[in-house]
C-alpha cells in the first residue's frame, strides 16, 4: 500500500497530561510514500499556535507497521494548569509515532493507529540529569 496522500486523525493525551488526559486534538498530514520511506507535513492545534511555525515528520512503513518522528520549528509544552506554553529558546527534539495498519469492519478502508511518546531530557535543580517521557495514542485515515 502506497501512502502518497492525506490524511487526517487525531492524537490524544495519555495520563502524564493531567489537565489534558483523554482529550483529542485534529490533525491532518500530507504524506510522500517513497518505497516505504515516508516524509510530509502536518497541520494541527500546534502548528497554528503560532503564524510561522510548521511540522514535518519523517520515517518508515513497512508491512504493517509504521514509525515516524513528527518536528515542530518551535517547542511548545503544557504547564502544570494545562496552559500551552512557546518555549522559542529551544527547538523541538520531536514526537515519535508507532503504529499499525488496520482494515475497518466491513469496510475496505483502511487506518493507522498507535502510540506516541515525547522524550525529555534536562537538569534538575541540582544539576542531574533526569528523563521524562510523556505519550498519548493517535489514529488516522486516508482521506479520499
Amino acid at each position: 500500500m502506497n501512502l502518497t496522500g492525506h490524511w487526517t486523525g487525531k492524537y490524544t493525551y495519555g495520563r502524564e497530561y493531567q489537565h489534558q488526559y483523554g482529550k483529542s486534538e485534529p490533525f491532518e498530514f500530507e504524506i510522500v510514500d517513497n518505497s516505504g520511506h515516508i516524509s510530509g507535513s502536518c497541520i494541527d492545534s500546534l502548528v497554528r499556535a503560532k503564524a510561522d511555525n510548521e511540522s514535518y515528520i519523517l520515517g518508515n512503513f513497512s508491512g504493517k507497521e509504521i514509525t515516524f518522528k513528527k518536528r515542530y520549528k518551535y517547542h511548545f509544552y503544557i504547564d502544570e494548569t494545562g496552559n500551552l506554553v512557546l518555549d522559542d529558546a529551544f527547538t523541538s527534539d520531536g514526537i515519535d509515532y508507532v503504529g499499525k495498519l488496520k482494515k475497518r469492519f466491513f469496510s475496505r478502508k483502511h487506518f493507522f493507529s498507535g502510540k506516541w511518546s515525547i522524550t525529555t531530557k534536562f537538569k534538575d535543580e541540582s544539576g542531574v540529569d533526569q528523563l521524562y517521557i510523556s505519550t498519548g495514542t493517535w489514529k488516522m485515515v486516508k482521506s479520499d
